[in-house]
């Protein structure tokens, strides 16, 4: 596509966007400017043990990785599990190794007019695939939490790199992927007010020293809403679950040398929030998607799928994974981000028929 077409095109953008605000997502209610600090202080078992606390009609069900093994921070279904069974020991039950009775144990549940919550890990999602899709074909209301990785020092290896992409091909289930602990509350809150099938919440802790943003405006609530949390020009990155982290620390990191990256934390994997996706694809004309998982049928992929869906082509999108650096410093993974990210805009602006030297030099192209 020629520069010409690409700017005539960002111009009518532009001339929509300024008939409803300055900003292009401010239609949508989600906040836009960068907070600092470290965020909202809460742990995991704070916040399903606030959630239990809340709410009476809630019984949570452990697969055996949770039940049969000892409380360790690095086994955080286990460490859930026993604090639940201490406090709440009438609404905790245990299910058997493979998993056999979750669908009986969730319909009689729901006849009883109990909502289930099942915690359970990545094996779980292979020993019981064949259950967890009969309760989504049923559209059962049921919410699955998945929870690992230690949440205070060092990191986790990436067991859980495949969990996503095996969890989309289970439909209709919504599946949320929150940043924080304090997001987790809140989706756990959204989901066990709904009725309408199953939702998966896939938590991993993988890399806790980068630091999270407090919201200053709540984002619009529902299953499926996405938040800004940085305001740019150019480029955005659109982050999911413990990716978010890093994209805040790359966004800074940009903005120290000259660049302005928005930054989405998109919150759900399915539904994705296609109205705000939609107007950030349409206004930036490259997207950055990171996540912790595979390429292959994650994040990314599905990021892909709306903007085909939508006939969203103008954009340039580069899709980056974490996986090869969650044993690395973060000093060192923002390093190999920055240098993927510089590729990706190089070669950007090669296809522009642009010359840049290096993502160190604000190209003219993008100067205010």
């Amino acid at each position: 596509m020629s520069r010409m077409r690409r700017d005539n095109a960002k111009d009518a953008v532009a001339n929509q966007i300024k008939k409803v605000a300055r900003n292009p997502i401010a239609k949508f209610g989600y906040r836009s400017k960068l907070v600092t600090g470290s965020g909202e202080k809460m742990t995991v078992r704070e916040a399903l043990l606030g959630t239990l606390t809340n709410n009476e009609k809630l019984v949570v069900l452990a697969s055996a990785l949770a039940t049969h093994a000892l409380p360790d921070p690095a086994n955080k279904l286990a460490e859930l599990a026993c604090e639940v069974a201490s406090n709440y020991p009438a609404r905790f039950f245990g299910l058997g190794e493979l998993l056999e009775d979750l669908v009986p144990t969730v319909h009689q549940l729901i006849a009883q007019g109990l909502k289930p919550l099942v915690l359970m890990g990545s094996t779980d999602l292979a020993r019981s695939y064949a259950g967890l899709s009969a309760l989504c074909s049923a559209r059962s209301s049921v919410v699955f939490l998945m929870a690992s990785g230690p949440e205070e020092k060092g990191t986790c290896s990436g067991q859980s790199i495949n969990d996503l992409a095996i969890l989309r091909t289970l439909l209709p289930l919504s599946i949320g992927v929150p940043s924080s602990p304090a997001e987790l509350k809140r989706q756990l809150a959204v989901a066990l007010q709904s009725e309408e099938g199953p939702i998966a919440l896939h938590y991993s802790a993988i890399i806790p020293e980068m630091p999270l943003a407090k919201p200053t405006l709540a984002p619009l609530p529902g299953i499926g809403k996405a938040q800004m949390l940085h305001e740019g020009k150019g480029m955005a990155i659109v982050a999911l679950g413990a990716a978010v982290g890093p994209a805040l620390a790359l966004a800074d990191e940009l903005e120290r040398l000259g660049h302005q990256a928005a930054v989405i934390d998109t919150s759900w994997l399915r539904p994705l929030d296609e109205p705000l996706l939609t107007a950030i694809a349409n206004y930036f004309s490259r997207l950055i998607t990171l996540e912790t998982g595979k390429l292959t049928a994650g994040f990314g992929a599905a990021l892909l799928e709306m903007l085909e869906t939508n006939n969203l082509h103008m954009v340039q999108v580069k899709r980056i994974s974490l996986e090869e650096y969650l044993t690395l410093d973060p000093t060192v993974m923002l390093e190999r981000l920055l240098t993927d990210v510089n590729g990706f805009l190089e070669k950007a602006w090669q296809e522009e028929g642009l010359v840049s030297s290096s993502l160190f030099h604000l190209h003219p192209s993008e100067a205010t």
